[in-house]
C-alpha cells in the first residue's frame, strides 16, 4: 500500500513540474505577442511613411506640372520610392498576419495541454485520495480484526478455566 502511495505521489508531483513548465511555455508566448505589437508599431511606422511619401509624390507632381525643368527624373524616383515603401509595407503586413496567426494556434495549443494538465492533476489528486482512504480503513479493519481475535482468546480462555 505504501509503495502504491509514493507512486501516486511521484506522479502527482510530474503533473505538477508538468504543470509549471506549461505555464513558463504561456509565460514566453506572452513575450512572443509583446514582439507582435513592436512589429506593429513598425507597421504604424511605416503607414506613415508611406502617408508622408505620397504628399511628397503630391507636391513633387505639382512641382512638375509648374516647372517642367525637372521632368519625369523627379516623378520616376518618388514613384520607385512610394512603390518600394508600399511593397515593405505589405509585406510587414502579411508578416504580422501571419506570426498573429502562428500565436493564436500555439496559445490555443497552450491552452489545451493545460487543461489536460488540470485534468490529469484531478484525477491523480483524487486517487491519491480515495488510496489513503483506502489505507486507513485497512488500518482499522487491522485493529478491529486483532481486537477481534484477542476477546475470541480470551472468551477460549476463559470458557477453558471455567471448564477446568
Amino acid at each position: 500500500m505504501q509503495s502504491k502511495l509514493n507512486t501516486k505521489e511521484e506522479e502527482l508531483k510530474n503533473l505538477q513540474n508538468e504543470f509549471n513548465t506549461k505555464k513558463e511555455a504561456d509565460a514566453a508566448a506572452a513575450a512572443a505577442l509583446t514582439a507582435k505589437e513592436a512589429d506593429a508599431v513598425a507597421a504604424a511606422a511605416l503607414t506613415a511613411d508611406l502617408e508622408k511619401l505620397k504628399a511628397d509624390f503630391d507636391n513633387k507632381s505639382k512641382e512638375l506640372a509648374e516647372t517642367q525643368t525637372q521632368g519625369a527624373d523627379t516623378q520616376a524616383d518618388l514613384q520607385s520610392k512610394l512603390s518600394t515603401k508600399e511593397e515593405e509595407l505589405k509585406n510587414l503586413q502579411n508578416e504580422f498576419d501571419t506570426k498573429k496567426e502562428a500565436d493564436a494556434a500555439a496559445a490555443a495549443a497552450l491552452t489545451a495541454d493545460l487543461e489536460k494538465l488540470k485534468a490529469d492533476f484531478d484525477n491523480k489528486s483524487k486517487e491519491l485520495a480515495e488510496t489513503q482512504t483506502l489505507e486507513k480503513v485497512k488500518g482499522e479493519l487491522d485493529n478491529k480484526s486483532n481486537e477481534l481475535s484477542n476477546l475470541q482468546a480470551s472468551s477460549t480462555e476463559s470458557h477453558q478455566q471455567d471448564a477446568a
